[in-house]
């Protein structure tokens, strides 16, 4: 399995180079070019499936509740009225993080979002909430998404928790300076399993997939200048060695959680940002925005 869906488009590079900056241009209309469609298709591979569950999971691991639940879907109603998609992770009965260009892009605004817990599906069972409340880094611009790319979400409510809904933990004080460099760290997103995937598949469902956290010098250089911040966080997209080729995140899992077990408990390290669309099978790096760097604003906001 090379995939989940990374909700960011990152246009493709050859593979004799690294992706550059101009290569996540995309993600400046993530909505119309990945989220709209994504949403489409997985509401219609939900609908076939719940008409016929039929379960057939090929190359990789379906993400059970019980296993993450923490793990959000979110379904994006934009101002246009579009419907789009993306993650998110539960860190409080109130409070959830997602990446900035979930709420905005550069061409589109969210209108609000229909927070999923406690459900495999996106647009079928679970906890369902609406919320329009928000708030993006302050530093992020949608005219740039790429950078500062973290939003907090807050709920009108507070979820009970349950087997099937709770938070995950957050780096501790001591953990601030953690690369984690070399963890093993697990990815959860929605959607396409390969690159050449298109239309509906029966694996059009919340899926995991572990991956190796790189060096940050690693991670930099495996992108082309101006692309990787030291606020970012790498994962390696070929683990041949263990008989993993090629994994990582693809094109629909944006605002999802990256974590890994530390000191005995599992804590949230990054938040799906981008990757190299069209290249997923290539053996790309995925970047993620790293939670290490952002803890002030995730608590500030955990505070209110």
């Amino acid at each position: 399995m090379r995939c989940l869906l990374l909700l960011v488009f990152v246009a493709a590079a050859t593979a004799a180079d690294v992706p550059t900056s101009s290569d996540v241009d995309y993600i400046k209309n993530y909505h119309e070019l990945v989220g709209i469609p994504l949403a489409a298709r997985i509401k219609a591979m939900e609908d076939q499936w719940l008409r016929n569950p039929l379960n057939r999971i090929i190359g990789g691991a379906a993400s059970a509740n019980v296993n993450h639940p923490y793990m959000a879907g979110l379904v994006i109603t934009l101002t246009t009225g579009g419907r789009t998609g993306c993650g998110a992770t539960l860190l409080s009965s109130s409070r959830l993080v997602t990446a900035g260009h979930c709420w905005a892009d550069s061409v589109n605004q969210a209108a609000q979002f229909e927070v999923v817990l406690g459900s495999q599906y996106l647009f079928s069972g679970g906890t369902r909430i609406i919320t329009n409340q928000v708030f993006t880094h302050p530093l992020f611009d949608r005219r740039n998404p790429l950078k500062y790319d973290v939003a907090m979400i807050y709920l009108p409510s507070r979820v009970t928790f349950s087997a099937l809904i709770s938070p995950v933990a957050l780096p501790s004080a001591a953990e601030v300076n953690d690369q984690f460099a070399g963890a093993t760290a697990t990815a959860i997103g929605y959607g396409k399993t390969s690159d050449a995937e298109v239309g509906l598949s029966l694996q059009t469902f919340r899926r995991e997939v572990n991956v190796q956290v790189m060096a940050q010098p690693l991670c930099r250089a495996s992108w082309g200048a101006g692309v990787i911040e030291t606020y970012n966080l790498c994962t390696e997209g070929n683990r041949s060695n263990n008989n993993l080729n090629n994994v990582g995140v693809c094109g629909g899992d944006s605002g999802g959680p990256l974590t890994t077990f530390k000191n005995g408990r599992q804590i949230l390290i990054g938040v799906i940002s981008f990757a190299a669309d069209g290249n997923c099978q290539s053996g790309y790096a995925s970047g993620y925005t790293r939670v290490t760097s952002f803890l002030d604003f995730i608590t500030q906001h955990l505070q209110l």
